[in-house]
């Protein structure tokens, strides 16, 4: 199962965005999906994923990719009404955890 939270595809910088972090949830999972070890995922394109919601909710789901592109998430039973929340704590917490010193500042991150 793949953390959000405890995402670690490299140094402390982002390479593949060239100090540009994914402004969505698709172009973070298409991201993972390259740099991910194929024993991570459920099958050849499923990947389950789980995060920590501010409120200390712990929600999962299962991404779909295609072709090596995300398709869709689907949401663990009573999660479904949590899915743009998911999505936008994960991006949150990835682009925060992957940024450099320099955006962290900038998007607040760090004093």
């Amino acid at each position: 199962m793949l953390t959000v939270q405890s995402v670690n595809l490299g140094g402390n910088s982002h390479p593949a965005f060239r100090c540009r972090l994914p402004r969505n949830f698709s172009a973070m999972m298409d991201y993972i999906y390259k740099k991910t070890p194929v024993d991570m995922f459920e099958s050849p394109n499923l990947m389950r994923v789980e995060t920590k919601l501010d409120d200390g909710r712990e929600i999962s789901g299962i991404v779909t990719f295609a072709n090596g592109k995300f398709k869709g998430l689907t949401m663990d039973d009573g999660f479904e009404n949590l899915q743009q929340e998911f999505m936008r704590t994960a991006l949150k917490r990835y682009n925060k955890k992957m940024a450099n010193t320099k955006l962290q500042r900038k998007f607040g991150y760090i004093a």
